[in-house]
């Protein structure tokens, strides 16, 4: 692979920060980046959040949200926007609209040795990231 050549990434549960914080570091390779139930850490009200470093990010990008994250997310910032708003605000103040949206289904869906796994979610994510990197890396 040349490094003019684009990568993906993508990470799960706690990887998911992670997956922000590497596009944010290498916006000229990392061309497109998934998470997958990310979980809190992703949008906090810290100025130091993950999804603050949406202007530094040129990925294609796409965030599976867990029901139950949000959830969470909701009970604990009565009247504020939820996460995936959060999220898409800040990629389109940036000039980098991402895809974000809650699936049907508990933290760790698409993990297939856990008690929350769900299946059709979890092919429905994995779809959702082919075509993400199909676009971000092409």
């Amino acid at each position: 692979m040349s490094k003019k050549n684009k990568l993906g990434v993508t990470g799960y549960c706690m990887g998911g920060p992670r997956v922000v914080q590497a596009s944010a570091l290498r916006p000229d390779r990392v061309g497109a980046a998934m998470a997958c139930h990310p979980g809190n850490g992703l949008v906090t009200d810290k100025p130091d959040s993950p999804h603050m470093l949406a202007p530094k990010i040129k990925a294609k990008t796409f965030f599976a949200i867990a029901q139950n994250d949000d959830d969470a997310w909701k009970k604990s910032h009565d009247g504020q926007p939820d996460i995936t708003d959060r999220l898409k605000t800040a990629y389109k103040d940036a000039g980098n609209p991402c895809g974000a949206e809650v699936f049907k289904a508990a933290h760790g869906w698409c993990l297939n040795d856990g008690a929350a796994y769900n299946k059709d979610e979890a092919e429905r994510a994995w779809t959702q990231m082919l075509a993400t990197f199909k676009e971000g890396t092409a």
